[in-house]
């Protein structure tokens, strides 16, 4: 799956904002300062992008106090070695 980099950002901040129920959430934003954050919202939010993007991402990977600009760097990783 190719997608450009604009496109990532906003479709995993958009998850970050639904899952979390956190309409503030940036590329800044870390995960664990949503207000609507917890183990299972962090579990959700990583099938979310999977079911999106087809990349497999591991709980260690995807930390609670990584930012969505973290995430969005390790999506755009994984995609990058699936090509």
């Amino acid at each position: 799956m190719k997608v450009e980099r604009a496109e990532l950002e906003k479709k995993i901040i958009e998850y970050a904002k639904e899952t979390f129920k956190e309409p503030e959430m940036t590329l800044q934003s870390v995960l664990n300062e949503a207000e609507g954050y917890d183990s299972m919202a962090h579990v959700q939010f990583l099938v979310d992008i999977e079911d999106w993007c087809g990349v497999q991402l591991e709980d260690s990977e995807v930390r609670r106090d990584h930012t969505v600009r973290d995430v969005v760097e390790i999506v755009e990783k994984k995609l990058q070695e699936k090509e």
